[in-house]
Formats: C-alpha cells, structure tokens, sequence
C-alpha cells in the first residue's frame, strides 16, 4: 500500500523530549512545522525520485509502507542535523537507521512493492495490429524538395 507521511507520523516516530526539543528550537512560533514539512517534502520527492527508475509510482507525495520506517530515519536524521542544537539527539542507534536507510535507497531496484494502481482495462488501446501503407510512386524526392 502506497501512504503519504504527515507531520504527526513524523512525531509519533519520535520520543515525547525529541518534539518537545524539535518545537522549543524554532525561532518562531509555528516555525518547527514550517521546517518539518519542508524535510518530509524534500525526503519523500528523493525517495520517489529513487524509485522512479526501478518502480511504477503511486500518484501524490506517497511511498510504500514497507518503506516507512526508512524514510521517517531519513526525516529524523535530516531534522537533527538541520535545526541548531539537535544534533545531540542523534545517539549510534539513530545514526545506525539512518545508514541502513541510506543503504535501502540505493538498492531499491531489489524490492517488490505493491503495484502503484495500473490503468483500467477499459482505458487501455486495444491492440488492432500494424498496417503498412506504401506509394509505388514517390511524390516528393530529394530532387524534387531541392535536397531536403
């Protein structure tokens, strides 16, 4: 099944000090969603883009939830690292999800996912065959067109 991932699963992915760091480390108020929705936009369209090669797409900002997992380390990883002060909060675990997140995405022509929704058999051309259509007699020719 293909999910996309909002702001609330990126917070239930983390633990209640961790949001509470990520909200108080924005300068602004309301800042720390502006900034956490930007980071899972900017990681689902790499994902998707990672994807792309080797697997038919779902439409929308949606993954494979076999991926979830993956992509929500990439999230937090990127939320760590980009907000001042957070960087703290990444311990070996975190880091070690992170490189196996990483790993994932350069082997993804190695999954199968659940197809992405193909098209209706109604809305596809049915197949009539070819027919070749020929004159015997050119009507333009290189002569004629002046070497065009």
């Amino acid at each position: 099944m293909w999910i996309p991932l909002t702001i609330n699963d990126v917070y239930d992915r983390l633990t209640a000090p961790e949001v509470s760091a990520l909200k108080t480390s924005a300068v602004k108020s309301g800042q720390a969603a502006t900034v956490v929705g930007s980071i899972i936009s900017m990681c689902v369209q790499e994902w998707r883009g990672a994807l792309r090669r080797h697997h038919r797409l779902a439409a929308g900002e949606t993954i494979p939830s076999e991926l979830e997992a993956h992509v929500l380390a990439d999230i937090r990883y990127r939320l760590f690292t980009r907000l001042p002060g957070m960087k703290h909060l990444l311990d070996e675990l975190r880091v070690e999800e992170w490189r196996e997140a990483r790993r994932v995405i350069g082997k993804l022509d190695e999954y199968v996912f659940e197809d992405a929704g193909e098209e209706e058999p109604d809305a596809q051309i049915p197949n009539t065959g070819v027919e070749m259509v020929a004159a015997e007699n050119r009507i333009f020719t290189r002569k004629k067109m002046a070497g065009l």
